[in-house]
């Protein structure tokens, strides 16, 4: 739902391409939000499906001969609630790990990935383990980004990213 841009209470929809889009100088920028759905869920999905997500819109702009250069992965919020408390590091180890499946997807296609951040939540200024928690998930993304040259990990959204590691990213007019 915040990829989709969700707001006024599931009547309107505005996603972040279109901004991120102007911002970037006509660099193409296309979404794929699925509101309610946990990273799990769609790392799970399989290209077939109608709507699958990440791994079919992949496939389809390298098979029209316009593969992405780069996948913004914002995932994981959704997630938090099948936790109700309980070990915070075992939840963050889960989370983590399907949020990576959807950067696996995009690198098998060839793709450099952003992994934004949990964004601070209401949930998490009342609840200690929510807190907790995304702090422990952020972590893991950071550091896993940092391992890998074809990641990127941006603390939130409308957080910055390094410039040295953006500036290595191979862009191209493909999007």
């Amino acid at each position: 739902s915040l990829t989709a841009g969700y707001h006024d209470g599931g009547f309107a929809f505005a996603p972040y391409a279109s901004s991120l889009e102007a911002r970037l100088d006509g660099v193409r920028c296309d979404h794929c939000g699925h509101s309610g759905m946990t990273a799990e869920e769609m790392a799970s999905r399989v290209a077939d499906e109608r709507d699958a997500g990440l791994r079919a819109i992949l496939q389809a702009a390298r098979a029209a001969g316009r593969p992405y250069d780069c996948a913004i992965v914002m995932a994981g919020t959704n997630d938090f609630g099948r936790f109700r408390g309980g070990d915070v590091d075992a939840a963050a180890d889960q989370i983590s790990e399907n949020v990576f499946a959807l950067h696996a997807m995009a690198h098998a296609e060839s793709a450099t990935t952003i992994s934004v951040g949990v964004p601070g939540s209401e949930c998490q200024n009342q609840m200690q383990f929510y807190r907790e928690l995304a702090a422990a998930v952020n972590e893991r993304l950071r550091r896993r980004c940092e391992a890998l040259e074809v990641a990127t990990y941006a603390r939130e959204p409308g957080g910055s990213i390094g410039a040295g590691r953006v500036a290595s990213t191979p862009r191209s007019s493909r999007g």
